[in-house]
């Protein structure tokens, strides 16, 4: 079941990339004479603390959204219904936590965005490790560059040196 969202996410990393020639960076040039090289800048969005909130600051919140869910935009019966404060972009993924970033929800809203939440980080996880290149190959290639073994030319493997 998907959650209606009003709000867009951004990945954990943001990668801007952009020609050396455009950033106004003088390269040396190559052997074969090219100096358009790729820059690459990271920014690390990072994790947002979590502070604790007071009964006022939860009431405020309340008020400001009339009682009204966030994510499944039903009002919430705060006496029958129990309901939470629900982060509207998430601290994982860089959301900052203040007010204005939080409303209302019910239980069940809020778990089922949360665990949206946590696939949605951990699928950015994985495209960095794998955009850094720090990932290593779970199947080798064999008789590859890693291995301790090479063939060759005439198809026999030996030990490399």
């Amino acid at each position: 079941m998907k959650v209606k969202a009003r709000f867009h996410f951004v990945p954990i990393e943001m990668v801007i990339i952009m020609s050396a020639k455009s950033a106004g960076l003088r390269r040396p040039s190559n052997a074969e004479g090219h100096t358009d090289m790729t820059v690459v800048e990271l920014c690390d969005v990072g994790t947002t603390r979590r502070l604790k909130l007071t009964q006022r600051q939860r009431l405020a919140i309340w008020e400001r959204a009339r009682g009204i869910c966030v994510l499944c935009e039903r009002p919430i019966d705060g006496v029958r219904e129990r309901w939470i404060i629900e982060h509207l972009r998430a601290l994982e993924l860089g959301g900052p936590d203040e007010p204005d970033n939080m409303g209302p929800a019910h239980e069940s809203c809020g778990l089922r965005k949360t665990q949206d939440d946590h696939r949605r980080t951990a699928k950015a996880k994985r495209q960095k490790i794998r955009h850094l290149g720090a990932a290593q190959s779970k199947r080798p290639m064999p008789c590859g560059r890693q291995s301790r073994w090479r063939k060759r030319l005439d198809g026999t493997i030996v030990l490399r040196e």
